[in-house]
Order: structure tokens, then sequence, then C-alpha cells
């Protein structure tokens, strides 16, 4: 993967659809997401220190205590260790690897000297929490020692650390990310911990102390920070490279820097790059306010205390055990449905009078048949580019292994961001706020999951639960299926598709509680808990 797009390649996804206008914008994705990942030189830095207090985390803006260790582990296999030297300290013993260089300072200001130096080797310093500690505390530790500022190669800001030379990932900003977090981890860690984070994605953990940091020897020190920079740097490696190709794969996406899209929330990701092509198509970016006086705003009650407008259908389960039950699931619904229906900002509530006779169901609202959205344009040629060749490419085995972990690194990314891409437009703290536009995404779901049920019962299928953007059909015949999913495609304009098989399921009566037994024995369990007996 040395060479960029070959216009061929990009021309034949472009030839997978026959709308012109959107062909053109699947071509633009194209070129973006087919040009090559580089492999990014980096270096991991974590770093400890002194406190007198065991149980106290040292402050970073006051820097008080000394920099007692730094490990800078690189990709180039360069593993180095830090250590400042101190008063009646024993060697101790240690269990580091034989090809790490464990180096003594005599004073801090040379600790951190060398610290600056070894960061000015490497294009990208990788950290985890580097942004509220490590780089914070060395900003200010080195400014009490007397450092000059031409000697410190950090840049603070009031919530990040940047770097004069280099690029600075705080990979705790982004795993603390819940589209990350859910859309391309799949929750597989809870808490945005080294240690959490670590054990869940790589099997590996932090080292246990049984004594204060302050306490122990030049190696159970070394041992201490190594392992945390271990995993830091593991965290971009492993999959190969899979966070630093999900991270530059979303800052192509979003037209960001990797700096700011690893920082940042995924509305802001979608804010800019819809920002960009308001401005590369010479369109007026309107304000918020001015959405919201042309647009007006939601009309239906929300069932959620604290929702602005109804949201999903959650349909009643049929308590038991059912065999052989068969998710049907609709690819990308939500995004599916802002293409389909050219839900934008623009095109909602538009002011033509001959719109208005097609109005959303359950509500108000109608959309424009004269012109279309650019949010439905640019979301909708998103989702049809995952939909129809990078999930596909990714599960195909006759394509190169590093072509196929490119793929599927470029699918999660799209997932990411198309999972947010209706929920934004209900969020006030969004540029083109518009709540008439996710309240009709949401309308228009609810309608799909009813319409879908009602056909399916009408074809002697027996549904026994549904859920947002998937149907749970019990004992259904291949020719039901294919059935249901012609229909969906005819009727809707969407894609149904089988997305799981249980071999049994057993429901509970309550909404979101059921588990799933998958004909290779792994259990799928959902919002099922277990109560102590003396909890009410």
């Amino acid at each position: 993967m040395e060479h960029p797009p070959s216009e061929s390649i990009v021309e034949e996804i472009g030839g997978l659809f026959e709308d012109q206008e959107l062909s053109e914008n699947v071509e633009m994705w194209a070129r973006l997401l087919e040009y090559p990942a580089p492999s990014f030189r980096r270096v991991a830095l974590d770093i400890e220190v002194f406190s007198p207090i065991s149980t106290r985390v040292p402050d970073p803006t006051k820097a008080e205590h000394p920099v007692i260790c730094a490990t800078l582990l690189g990709t180039d296999g360069r593993k180095r260790v830090l250590l400042l030297k101190r008063k009646n300290m024993k060697e101790g013993i240690g269990k580091l690897p034989s090809d790490v260089e464990v180096e003594y300072y005599p004073t801090e200001q040379q600790l951190i000297s060398q610290i600056f130096r070894a960061l000015q080797d490497y294009p990208f310093i990788i950290t985890f929490n580097g942004d509220d500690f490590d780089l914070r505390y060395l900003w200010h530790r080195a400014r009490n020692l007397g450092l000059g500022r031409e000697q410190n190669p950090i840049q603070v800001g009031r919530r990040v650390c940047l770097l004069n030379r280099n690029i600075h990932l705080d990979l705790y900003k982004f795993f603390y990310n819940r589209s990350i977090q859910i859309y391309a981890f799949n929750q597989k860690y809870r808490d945005v911990t080294l240690d959490s984070v670590g054990k869940a994605l790589l099997g590996m953990e932090k080292l246990e102390l049984d004594k204060p940091i302050s306490q122990l020897s030049y190696l159970e020190l070394a041992h201490y920070c190594f392992r945390d920079a271990q995993i830091t740097l593991q965290l971009t490696r492993f999959d190969d490279d899979l966070v630093m190709k999900l991270i530059l794969a979303l800052a192509r996406i979003s037209r960001m820097p990797l700096e700011d899209v690893s920082r940042l929330g995924v509305s802001r990701w979608i804010r800019n790059f819809l920002h960009y092509e308001h401005r590369r198509r010479n369109i007026l970016i309107p304000d918020k306010e001015d959405i919201l006086i042309a647009k007006g705003k939601t009309t239906t009650k929300a069932i959620i205390k604290g929702k602005k407008y109804k949201g999903a259908i959650v349909v009643d389960p049929v308590p038991g055990v059912h065999f052989n039950v068969k998710v049907m699931d609709f690819a990308s619904l939500y995004p599916s449905i802002i293409k389909v229906h050219n839900l934008g900002y623009q095109t909602i509530r538009c002011p033509h009078s001959q719109c208005e006779e097609d109005k959303v169901p359950d509500t108000p609202h109608w959309v424009c048949t004269k012109q279309r959205a650019l949010e439905s344009l640019l979301i909708g040629s998103m989702r049809d580019l995952r939909v129809r060749w990078y999930k596909p490419k990714s599960k195909n085995e006759e394509l190169p292994n590093q072509l196929r972990s490119w793929y599927n690194v470029i699918q999660s990314a799209l997932k990411v961001i198309l999972n947010a891409s209706y929920g934004v437009f209900g969020a006030e703290t969004f540029d083109l706020y518009c709540p008439p536009v996710a309240e009709a995404t949401a309308s228009l779901g609810r309608h799909v999951i009813t319409q879908t049920i009602n056909k399916a019962q009408e074809l002697g299928i027996q549904v026994i639960y549904g859920d947002t953007d998937s149907v749970f059909l019990k004992d259904p015949t291949t020719e039901q299926i294919e059935t249901l999913a012609s229909w969906s495609e005819e009727e809707l304009g969407m894609e149904l598709e089988v997305d799981k098989v249980y071999r049994y399921s057993i429901f509970s009566s309550r909404k979101k509680n059921y588990l799933g037994v998958l004909p290779d024995g792994n259990i799928d369990v959902k919002g099922l808990t277990g109560k102590k007996r003396h909890i009410p």
C-alpha cells in the first residue's frame, strides 16, 4: 500500500451507483479513503512524580515535586527508562526486558532536558492523559527549575498540551469519546483508565504496587513506569495499528487535524465536514438561530423524560424461550432515512406549497421535493459507500490481509460518524441544530419498524421483539426472509438483512433485556443484570 489510489478503483466504486450526483460524492469519499495509510513513527511517554503523600496525585499546575522517572518507548524499537538519582535509594530487583536502556541522571534539570531532546526525534508523541498530567507537569516543572522556553517544546493550553514540532495524541481523550467506545470498540471497556482499557483491548494491565511510588527501588520504579508506557504504545499497535489508522480515517472524513479529531467529539467531526462542503460549494453557512426561526421546533411529545421529541420505537417482547430466532436489521437505519427521504435543514419545511401535501408520519413536517439536501447527499453517499463497498470488502478473504485490515478500519470510522449523524441535528450545541430534522428522522424510523412488523405478521411470521432498527423473528423460513427483505427494498427503499441467528433466545417481560445463544455457542446478553437479595 505505497501508492495513491488508482482512478480505476475510484471509478469502479462510483460505478456501483446509478444516481450521478450520489456517485460523484461517493467518488469524492473514495479518493480520500482509498489513499493508503502510512506507518507513523511514534514514541509513548510516561512519567512518574515523587509525592510525599501517597494518596495524593501531584498538582501538574504547581509542579512542586520532582520528576523521578520517565519512559520513552518508540516504534523504532528503542526502549529508554530515565531515572533521577536520589539519596539512599536502592537499585533493587527489576524485571525489565534485556533491551531496555536504563539511564541515571544526577539532576532533575538534566533528566527533563533529555526528555525534551528525545521527543524531538519522533513526529508523533503518544500519552495517556498527557494533556492533563504528563506534558502539563513537565512544562510547569521545567519552568520551576529555570529551563528556558527555547528548551521547552511543550505548548500548554487550557485543555490541551501540544508540541512545537510534533503531533501529540492523548489516548485518554480518544478512548473517552462515547462514540469510539460504543461503535468502534463495542463497549469492551467501561472505565476510561489505562488499566481498564489495556485489560479490555490488549489483555495487559498496570503493575500492582504494594507500596507508594516514592518508596520503590530504582528498578521497581523503572518496571512500573515502563509497563505504563508499554500499554500506551501497544494501544496504538494492536490489530495492525488500528487506533492510529482509525484516527487517520476520521481525520480524512472530518477534514480535521489528527490532534483535533483525537480530542473532540463526533458532533465536531460532523460539523467540520458539513462546513467544509458548504464552503466548497459556495453555500452560506446559516446561524443556528436563523434555522430555528425558519424551521421551528419539535412537535411530538417525548416518552423519555428530558428528551425533546418522541424517539425510537421498542416493541414489547414476548417473554419466554424461543428457538431459531433470526434478527433482521436495517443497515444504518437513520442515515438511510436521511438519504431516502431527503432530510436536511434546507429541505425540511421548505417554502414550496406543493411540497406540504406529503407529511412526515405523526408530525406536521414536510420535506422538499424540488431540492436535494446537502446533508442527505453527504450522509447518504457515506452510508452507501460503507454498506456497499467497505463493509463487504473488509470480509473478502481474496483481498490481501493489509488491505482488508485498512478497509475494516474505514468501515468502522464511517460507522462511528453515521451512527451520530441523526442525533446531532437534535443537539442544541450543534451548529446546524434543526429539531424538525431530528424529529422527522425518528418518526420515519418508527414508521419503518411498524410497517416491517406488520408485513412480517402478514407473511405469517411471529415477531417476538423489535428495537429501534431491528426485528426478532421466530423460526421464519428462508422464503419468508427473502420476501420480507425484497418488500423492504421495494416499498421502503431500505436494505433489510439477517444480522444474527440465535439457536434459542430468552426474553423477560422487560424491554432491552434478553440473551441469545449463537450457533457457535457464544452468548449475547442485553441489559440483564443481577441483584443481591437485600437490594429492593
